[in-house]
């Protein structure tokens, strides 16, 4: 996000004097049923895999999502000049944010969802190296279906909230836009600066900052977040814990918050704390087998084997071909001496991936299974099954 203010001299020349508000005037979407938002979800992913970047800024209802940045912005919605100029700016301001999210790894459809009596539809981030959800606020005009804004589980906020302040902060640096309370301004304009305060003086400093900004941040989500992720990375792990509590008093059933407790409660090797942040994302986004998987992990490092193996036979009904579900399972029944149930995702494992029973690695964690009576007689079978 880090490019978004490369559009926002386009502006500079317009938004002067244009200072009147009148609030977002509603444009209500026409009815959206669950089963029309889930097709729009299926297709649009389809589209994602197919056309790649193309796919994303020619299904956003940009002029919806402008009257939304501005009523954040707290402008008239009405002035053509600042309309024009967001319009020209927004499409390639999203293909930055949509590239970022390929290059992730894209987006792999959930579910559509009512949330605030809006109709969305939940992505998740498909990567090995990030856990994140997007939901896509819907709005249909005239029969057609298209997004109007999106909600980052990431960063804790709608898109057009982050462009809003991103242009604010830009307007007011060079002296176009006034607000009422100027010290919060600088203040959310310093909160940006601390992590290169960071990098050079050290985390102690940081943090020495952030509690200084706290008076006049403390109900902004974007302070927390960053305290949090400041926190994380000083390795302090009192200090990131206090912070977590402390977001979850202002904020106490955000997303956000969910994607950072898991990362903590692997840091303070709290498994139960795990297993529930996994289970509240759950019931938000449906079954997810990533948080699946952390709620397996959580049994593999508490050693509960038996709850670990009665967990993935239940959770193997709902995703029976997923690689890292049908090794964990396959773990936890060697550890129960379940040795039939474990070849069963080994033959799964061999036939779907390129995996062989000779595989030095399971030979080296799970000998006993290779020394069972079970293996050779699922052995003896495969040779016949060959000759």
């Amino acid at each position: 996000m880090k490019h978004l203010v490369r559009n926002t001299c386009i502006l500079l020349a317009l938004i002067f004097g244009a200072m009147a508000c009148d609030g977002l005037k509603e444009q209500p979407s026409e009815p959206i049923t669950l089963e029309e938002a889930t097709a729009y979800g299926k297709e649009w992913e389809a589209r994602i895999v197919a056309e790649g970047i193309y796919a994303f800024s020619g299904e956003f209802d940009f002029d919806r999502m402008i009257d939304r940045i501005l009523d954040d912005m707290g402008f008239s919605i009405n002035n053509d000049a600042i309309r024009k100029a967001l319009r020209d700016a927004l499409p390639s301001e999203l293909n930055e944010v949509f590239q970022g999210v390929l290059d992730a790894g894209g987006l792999s459809f959930r579910k559509a969802i009512v949330e605030d009596g809006e109709v969305r539809v939940l992505f998740s981030l498909v990567s090995e190296e990030q856990l994140n959800y997007y939901e896509f606020l819907l709005h249909k005009k005239e029969g057609d279906i298209n997004m109007q804004d999106l909600y980052i589980y990431i960063t804790g906020e709608y898109l057009s909230r982050t462009f809003a302040d991103i242009y604010k902060s830009t307007l007011r640096k060079n002296g176009l836009m006034k607000v009422a309370d100027d010290h919060k301004t600088k203040a959310v304009e310093r909160l940006a600066e601390i992590f290169d305060l960071a990098d050079v003086q050290g985390y102690e400093v940081a943090m020495e900052e952030m509690e200084a900004l706290k008076p006049e941040l403390k109900n902004l989500k974007a302070y927390w977040l960053n305290m949090i992720t400041l926190s994380e990375e000083s390795g302090d792990l009192e200090l990131y814990g206090r912070t977590i509590d402390e977001f979850r008093v202002y904020f106490p059933d955000d997303p956000s918050l969910a994607l950072r407790m898991l990362n903590y409660s692997q840091v303070k090797e709290d498994h139960q704390l795990m297993r529930e942040t996994a289970a509240n994302l759950i019931r938000r986004v449906g079954k997810d087998k990533d948080l699946l998987g952390y709620i397996a992990y959580s049994y593999e490092l508490e050693e509960d084997n038996a709850a670990g193996l009665k967990f993935m036979n239940s959770t193997l009904e709902d995703f029976p071909d997923d690689e890292t579900l049908l090794n964990y399972h396959m773990g936890f029944a060697v550890a129960e001496k379940e040795y039939a149930q474990a070849l069963t995702s080994m033959e799964t494992l061999c036939k779907l991936y390129e995996y062989t029973p000779d595989n030095t690695y399971w030979k080296l964690i799970m000998p006993e299974l290779f020394a069972s009576k079970e293996y050779n007689d699922w052995l003896s079978k495969q040779d016949l099954q060959n000759e």
